[in-house]
């Protein structure tokens, strides 16, 4: 999963010499989106924290109780 950045955004990382174009093998100005999933033994997602703000994380602690529930 990746975003791809605003026309602001994308002048604000150049600000900063920051030219994720010239980094990206596509060339597009897009980075991935941070996520966290939980996929159970039959290949199924049973928990997932996807957020496009690079800030924003799930508790590990969340995460383990899920996977305890799961277990139960």
């Amino acid at each position: 999963m990746v975003y791809e950045l605003s026309e602001d955004m994308r002048k604000v990382y150049l600000g900063f010499g920051l030219d994720l174009q010239r980094f990206n093998a596509d060339g597009t100005w897009r980075l991935p989106m941070p996520a966290r999933y939980v996929i159970d033994d039959s290949s199924i997602i049973r928990w997932s924290n996807v957020s496009p703000d690079h800030t924003v994380r799930p508790d590990p602690a969340e995460t383990i109780a899920f996977i305890r529930e799961l277990l139960g």
